[in-house]
C-alpha cells in the first residue's frame, strides 16, 4: 500500500473505535428513554437514524471524492463562504477536542492519578496528542488500526471475564414497559451520540478505494452498534438497571467486578488504559481538523505557531473546565454537548448540500474523482 494512503480496512477502524469509545465515556443512551431494561433495543434501532442524518455529508464525500471537507466547502460556497464556514468548524472541532481532553482527564485523575493535578495530567495528554498529530492524517490512521485492534481486543477481554457477574432476567421484560413514542425519542436521541463521520469527510480522499465509501461508514455504524449494544447489554444485566443509568463511567464499574488473578493489583487499570489509548488519538485527530481548518481561513501553510496557540487554548480551557465542571454528568451532557455536533454533522452539510444543488452546473468539474485544488 502506498504510504500516502488509507485503506477502508483502516477507516473503518478507526470510525468504529472512536463510536465504541465515545460510548464508554459516557453511556447516555443508558439515561435515554425509556431509560429501562429496553435501552440496548434503542442502540439497535439507532442505526436507520444515524445512516438517515449521514446523508449530507455522505453525499458531498461522494461528489468530491478527490478532495476533504475544507476544500470542497470552499468550492461550493465560494471563497469568502468556504473562510466563514471553515471557521465555524475550526471552533466547533477545537471545543470538542476540549470536551475530549476534559473527561480524559477526570478519568486519568480518578484512577490512575488521583494524587495529581488536572494541569499535569492534560500537560501530559496534550504532548501525547501533539505527538501524534505531527505524524499527519495518513499516519494517524496506520497507527490507529494497531491501536484500534488492541483497544477492541481489551474490550473483549473485559467482556467476557466480567461474564460471570451477568443476570440477563434483568433485562426482562422486553418491550412492555416501554412505549413507541419513547423507543422512538431514545433512538433519536442515542443516534447524535455517534458524529464521527468527520474523518470520513476529512479522510476520504486518501482512500484507497473511493467507489467503496458508503460501504465504509455502514459497516462501521454496523460493528460499532454491536459492540455498543454488547457492553450496553453486559453493563445492565451485572449492575442493574436502574443502577447503570445513574453511573458516570458504569462500564469501569462493571470492570471493577470483575474477580481477577493477584497478579493484578487492578483490572479496572486495563479499561482506563485501553478508553486513554484510543481516546487520545481521537483528541489528536479532532485538534488536527482544527489546525486544517484554521490553516484554511487564515491561509498558513506550515502553521506551526498555530499548533502551539491551540494547543494552549485547549489545556487552558479544559483545566478551568474539569476544576468546576464534572464533564461526564448526565446534565451537562445533555444541554451542552449533545446536540451541538448533530448541528455541525448534519443541519450545517444539508444547508451547503442545498447550495450545491443549486450551483451544481458550475461545479460539475470538481466533482471528478480525484479532482485536486
Amino acid at each position: 500500500m502506498s504510504n500516502d494512503k488509507i485503506s477502508n480496512r483502516q477507516m473503518i477502524f478507526m470510525l468504529t473505535i472512536f463510536r465504541v469509545t465515545m460510548s464508554l465515556s459516557y453511556f447516555g443512551s443508558m439515561d435515554f428513554p425509556p431509560s429501562n431494561q429496553d435501552n440496548w433495543i434503542i442502540i439497535l434501532l439507532s442505526f436507520f437514524y444515524a445512516i438517515f442524518f449521514a446523508i449530507p455529508i455522505l453525499f458531498l464525500v461522494n461528489k468530491f471524492k478527490g478532495l476533504n471537507m475544507i476544500e470542497y466547502f470552499s468550492i461550493i460556497l465560494g471563497k469568502k463562504g468556504g473562510k466563514i464556514i471553515n471557521l465555524v468548524y475550526g471552533i466547533y472541532f477545537l471545543a470538542y477536542s476540549i470536551y475530549l481532553i476534559g473527561i480524559e482527564a477526570q478519568l486519568a485523575g480518578v484512577n490512575l492519578l488521583p494524587s495529581i493535578s488536572n494541569m499535569v495530567i492534560i500537560g501530559l495528554l496534550l504532548i501525547v496528542s501533539l505527538y501524534i498529530l505531527s505524524k499527519g492524517i495518513v499516519l494517524m490512521f496506520w497507527s490507529g488500526e494497531m491501536i484500534s485492534s488492541l483497544a477492541f481486543i481489551g474490550i473483549i477481554l473485559l467482556v467476557i471475564a466480567g461474564l460471570k457477574n451477568v443476570d440477563i432476567n434483568l433485562l426482562r421484560p422486553i418491550l412492555k414497559d416501554s412505549t413507541l413514542m419513547e423507543i422512538n425519542k431514545g433512538t433519536f436521541l442515542t443516534s447524535l451520540i455517534f458524529t464521527d463521520i468527520f474523518l470520513l469527510s476529512m479522510g476520504a480522499k486518501y482512500l484507497t478505494d473511493k467507489k467503496s465509501i458508503n460501504k465504509v461508514f455502514i459497516k462501521s455504524v454496523i460493528y460499532s452498534l454491536l459492540f455498543v449494544t454488547t457492553i450496553n447489554i453486559v453493563i445492565q444485566a451485572s449492575l442493574g438497571v436502574e443502577q447503570s443509568k445513574n453511573l458516570i463511567y458504569p462500564f469501569l464499574i462493571y470492570s471493577r467486578l470483575i474477580k481477577y488473578s493477584s497478579v493484578f493489583e487492578r483490572i479496572d487499570i486495563l479499561y482506563v488504559i485501553t478508553w486513554l489509548s484510543a481516546h487520545t488519538g481521537k483528541v489528536a485527530i479532532y485538534l488536527f481538523f482544527s489546525l486544517m481548518c484554521f490553516k484554511d481561513v487564515f491561509n498558513i501553510k506550515k502553521g506551526r505557531a498555530l499548533v502551539i496557540i491551540l494547543t494552549i487554548i485547549v489545556g487552558v480551557v479544559s483545566i478551568n473546565l474539569t476544576n468546576k465542571e464534572l464533564l461526564g454528568v448526565n446534565e451537562f451532557f445533555l444541554k451542552n454537548v449533545l446536540y451541538i455536533p448533530f448541528i455541525f454533522s448534519t443541519i450545517i452539510p444539508t444547508l451547503i448540500c442545498i447550495v450545491y444543488f443549486f450551483r451544481r452546473k458550475t461545479l460539475k468539474k470538481y466533482t471528478i474523482e480525484e479532482k485536486q485544488l
